[in-house]
């Protein structure tokens, strides 16, 4: 039964084939570089990443019906002549021999034919040689003399056993044999004349694509020099602008304080009186009066208290000009990145085993959304959307309940439910990061090297990485993880703390008694304000609050 396979080249092209059941894999392999253009003897064919045999026939393969096939790099190459072991079973027995693989079938027969008369190697009256491998003859001197090893997939490593048989043939029959033979080479030379086409366009393109890559590497390396070179400019002429700025204030004579403000009030009072009406009476500058002192608060005496000689505020001096730098933006996306995590509190960390008696747990995928539940949930959403209307940007409501939450949240209690079913509680800052939870269960729980260890928080995965705190992982201020641990047994530490439910609560509520509540604010009217027409005024003015309680 034929099969269909479609084979993949290293440039992406295909082309599909039909191969019979006594078909190699090798001849599949050569009909497809043949019409893709590329060398038989540097690729190999692979079907799942799995290196096929060439030797293998197609119904002894186990590849299916319209499979896909791929051309990859041999490991070996297979024009250089390999030694392979051969046997010919004749009538009177075995003949073995160790022979190159370049060999031609005829070849064998004659080198069998010197130690048993029985082989013939020439087509006469008394029959036609005919050596059969895996199901296939071959027929004929003339074929025998043009087939060798190699082209039967016979490699390095490969045991191969032909049967030896005459058969009796006339002369038309033996020249039907020639031309048939005559016939598969005209067809093999037009295939090799558009593999020769073929393989010159791959080169072409392969060519094409060589000088892309260098022109694209050379203006890469004249980029980076060219960048390099305004680096060093700018960094150049911020230096010399710095210089230039502290010699500039080196040479300037010094000024007393007191003349220095004087005159700065005389020159913004000519300034006022230039704008008014010259038709009015434009006082003498000398003959302004200074303001009359403050008066002194005697019941307190330390309002109006200054420090005695004191130093006038020395005047701002302008930063001297930053280089621009390709990593700018890198530098701005760092200054926003996390704080430093802060040092790492007494976890008190408690070992027990649950109460029944006092609650108990919940199952793990209880609190998982339903579809119902995010339907209602869309439903709602929907009703609120059309009844009422956005009061500030997602941006700032984002931001003001991160800070409201960081601020209520300051202290977070830890429940680790082991495997063995029992609990492990341990007390943490909001702020620190989910990595110091791996580092706590690591320091308690004795994990070997090479060991999964995962902590699981409502069916998903904490990472182990110090991109996220607590808060931000929603596990403040309390929260109850799954401690996974695959290819090896828990073991607690001998110096563990073990306590009672009720008094490993007694602990939580002691360390959370810091902790405020947490009131988020909502991007949407109140239902009074809205009913009542005040829509606008009710925006201003909640808008106003919000903005003043964020500038201060």
């Amino acid at each position: 039964m034929a099969k269909n396979f479609t084979v993949i080249a290293p440039n992406a092209h295909r082309c599909s084939l039909t191969a019979v059941a006594n078909d190699r894999l090798d001849q599949v392999l050569e009909t497809a570089c043949l019409q893709l253009g590329f060398d038989f003897d540097c690729h190999d064919l692979s079907h799942n990443r799995k290196i096929l045999n060439g030797a293998d026939l197609v119904r002894l393969s186990g590849l299916a019906n319209n499979a896909t096939l791929e051309m990859v790099p041999a490991k070996r190459n297979k024009a250089i002549p390999q030694q392979v072991d051969v046997a010919i079973q004749l009538i009177s027995g075995r003949w073995t021999r160790k022979l190159q693989n370049d060999t031609s079938i005829l070849d064998m027969l004659k080198e069998c034919g010197r130690e048993h008369s029985e082989v013939i190697t020439v087509d006469c009256d008394e029959g036609v040689p005919v050596c059969t491998y895996l199901q296939k003859p071959v027929k004929g001197e003339l074929e025998l003399a043009n087939t060798t090893l190699k082209d039967l997939g016979i490699y390095s490593g490969t045991k191969a056993l032909f049967r030896y048989t005459t058969m009796i043939l006339t002369k038309q029959q033996r020249a039907g044999l020639a031309d048939e033979f005559q016939r598969k080479e005209a067809a093999r030379a037009e295939l090799m004349k558009k593999y020769e086409a073929t393989r010159a366009a791959n080169r072409q393109k392969e060519e094409i694509i060589r000088k892309r890559e260098e022109a694209y590497d050379e203006e890469r390396r004249i980029q980076a020099l060219r960048i390099a070179e305004e680096e060093e400019r700018a960094t150049k002429e911020a230096e010399e602008a710095a210089a230039a700025q502290v010699a500039v204030e080196q040479e300037e004579p010094s000024v007393a304080p007191e003349a220095s403000v004087s005159n700065a009030r005389i020159e913004y009072l000519q300034s006022l009186f230039s704008q008014v009406d010259q038709g009015q009476f434009i006082p003498d500058v000398s003959s302004i009066v200074p303001a009359p002192p403050e008066p002194v608060n005697n019941m307190f005496p330390l309002v109006n208290f200054k420090f005695p000689n004191s130093k006038p505020t020395p005047p701002k001096v302008s930063a001297p000009v930053v280089p621009l730098h390709p990593d700018a933006k890198k530098s701005r996306v760092e200054s926003t990145a996390l704080p430093h995590p802060p040092a790492p509190c007494e976890r008190m960390a408690r070992y027990y085993v649950p109460d029944p008696n006092v609650s108990a747990e919940v199952a793990e995928g209880f609190f998982d959304p339903t579809t119902d539940d995010l339907q209602a949930r869309q439903a709602e959403l929907s009703r609120q959307a059309k009844a009422e209307a956005p009061l500030a940007f997602g941006n700032f409501l984002e931001e003001e309940n991160r800070r409201r939450r960081d601020a209520a949240y300051l202290h977070t209690v830890i429940k680790f439910k082991l495997p063995d079913q029992n609990f492990l509680q341990a007390n943490f800052i909001s702020v620190e990061r989910t990595s110091a939870l791996y580092t706590f269960i690591r320091e308690t729980i004795s994990v070997p090297e090479g060991v999964s260890l995962s902590l699981i928080y409502c069916s998903q995965k904490i990472p182990d990485s110090d991109a996220n705190t607590l808060v931000m992982a929603n596990l403040a201020p309390t929260a109850t993880v799954i401690v996974s641990v695959i290819g090896a047994r828990m073991k607690l530490n001998e110096n563990l703390s073990t306590s009672s439910q009720f008094q490993v609560e007694e602990i939580a509520k002691e360390w959370l008694c810091s902790n405020t509540v947490y009131t988020p604010i909502t991007q949407l009217y109140e239902d009074g304000n809205t009913a009542n027409g005040n829509q606008p005024r009710a925006k201003k003015n909640v808008l106003a609050k919000l903005m003043g309680k964020r500038g201060k």
